[in-house]
């Protein structure tokens, strides 16, 4: 079950965490904000968690403390403040693996790719706080895949570009220098240019031989397949050959 709790924390700036929360409620990302600086107001919505009966939607405060403070109002700040690498890690992977849910619903409506994309960038937020280069190159191509199956070609090619970008600036090759260029020839067929898509499908094919799993090849074959079939299926609406 999913439950809503509202923690609001004011001035913990040099406050000792028993002064905050009894012991009671500090659990999860509660026993980390107290340790960091300064964080006034934070609104946390907590995910597949079963609370302390006492702490649905439950606000705690120090009045005495609040003129002192300024407000967090940004997300970035929320999450700034648990500076956990280890959850921004769970967060990222729960997040992407959603986001192949989505990517594989036959039925998937608007409301399904609105969440998907969402999901997609917030995944890639997630690796951006705490990953390593490769894992922020494979949430760009996330972006970039999720874009191409909503019809929407230039920010597919802009997240294509980003992966491309952050493999040569970390001499990442392999199988994510290959998706790079399978992001490029499957935006560019969702645009319509099929001479620069083909191009692009074509560097894929060339990098197959730089992958070195037998099992990352096949998955690469079957993902230029597709984009094979997309060209074509372009060709036809499009007349061209």
């Amino acid at each position: 079950m999913h439950v809503t709790v509202y923690f609001v924390f004011s001035g913990i700036s040099g406050t000792k965490k028993s002064d905050i929360l009894s012991t009671s409620f500090c659990t999860g990302w509660a026993t980390w904000l107290p340790q960091r600086g300064q964080v006034s107001w934070v609104v946390v919505r907590w995910v597949a968690f079963q609370p302390h009966p006492k702490m649905k939607n439950t606000r705690v405060r120090l009045p005495r403390l609040r003129a002192r403070t300024r407000p967090v109002t940004t997300y970035a700040a929320v999450m700034s403040a648990l500076d956990s690498g280890d959850e921004h890690r769970r967060f990222a992977v729960m997040l992407f693996n959603d986001v192949w849910r989505l990517m594989e619903l036959e039925d998937r409506g608007p409301d399904e790719d609105a969440l998907m994309i969402h999901e997609a960038h917030a995944s890639l937020y997630h690796w951006l706080q705490a990953g390593t280069p490769q894992n922020a190159a494979r949430g760009e191509w996330q972006c970039s895949r999720v874009y191409c199956l909503a019809g929407r070609a230039e920010p597919a090619l802009y997240h294509a570009a980003r992966v491309l970008a952050i493999c040569a600036r970390n001499g990442i090759a392999d199988w994510d220098l290959a998706y790079a260029y399978e992001a490029h020839a499957r935006a560019y067929a969702v645009a319509g240019d099929v001479a620069t898509a083909r191009e692009w499908l074509g560097r894929a094919e060339a990098a197959l031989a730089e992958v070195a799993e037998e099992d990352d090849r096949e998955l690469l074959r079957d993902d230029l397949s597709t984009v094979e079939e997309l060209i074509s299926l372009k060709c036809q609406t499009l007349g061209v050959e």
